[in-house]
């Protein structure tokens, strides 16, 4: 015979078998009562199994962590990074990026490319005087655009300048959204009293990743003039073209 739950052998001495009852029923009673405290440290070198709730107030640090639903109500660091398998998806707050962007093999939500404009020296002029901005460039992005989505936009303008003697001209070049400048590069080009800067011609891009905010859908690359001195001197757009590509 033995104890029902330390399955402890039972002899023929019926002392000790009252003995290692008695202890047999402690050690039940101690394992069934609610909210036991165990002061020290547990160790288990089999398997634990847990049928209800397990709440870990302190860290927890496992080579293998497997779970059915694990809910984090604070701030989960994941210092190894993320790997997700299956087919359930990500759900992220709602506002932020969507989940389908995380998703192996993710594919590119929209992408546009607006007309490549080529100018002749003089249509799309600056000089020193600061006057109204020339939109160079447009691209509307498509109606399949969404809110939740990382968006890409390249601005590529190749422009020249000329300064004279004692001139100089000072180049703002910038993106927008509808009537929001987004990002900007300004330049200043300053010829000496006895050394002109000869026509030249400079390449520039520029580069903007956020999320879009509202539904305008449409990006233009602009050009103004800051400032200068002398009125011969100039800058010219003799190339423009505006990307956006967006991510799921």
């Amino acid at each position: 015979m033995q104890t029902p739950t330390l399955h402890l052998n039972l002899g023929g001495d019926a002392e000790k078998n009252r003995n290692w009852s008695l202890i047999d029923q402690f050690i039940t009673k101690v394992i069934n009562r609610s909210g036991q405290i165990i002061a020290g440290d547990l160790e288990v070198t089999g398997n634990l199994t847990v049928d209800g709730t397990s709440t870990l107030t302190g860290a927890t640090q496992a080579t293998t962590f497997q779970t059915q639903t694990l809910t984090a109500t604070g701030l989960a660091h994941l210092e190894g990074g993320l790997l997700v398998d299956g087919t359930g998806g990500i759900t992220l707050p709602a506002g932020s990026i969507d989940g389908s962007a995380l998703a192996g093999g993710a594919a590119v939500q929209c992408w546009a490319s607006g007309t490549a404009h080529t100018y002749n020296s003089g249509d799309m002029r600056i000089t020193h005087t600061p006057a109204t901005a020339l939109q160079l460039a447009t691209v509307t992005v498509p109606t399949n655009e969404s809110t939740l989505g990382l968006e890409l936009v390249i601005g590529q303008l190749t422009y020249e300048v000329f300064c004279p003697n004692s001139t100089s001209i000072l180049p703002t070049f910038w993106l927008q959204r509808g009537s929001t400048p987004l990002n900007s590069r300004a330049f200043t080009y300053a010829a000496g009293t006895t050394v002109s800067i000869p026509v030249t011609d400079f390449p520039l891009t520029l580069v903007w990743l956020s999320q879009p905010t509202d539904t305008t859908r449409l990006y233009g690359l602009y050009m103004q003039s800051a400032g200068g001195a002398g009125s011969t001197a100039w800058c010219d757009a003799l190339f423009a073209q505006v990307h956006c590509v967006q991510l799921r």
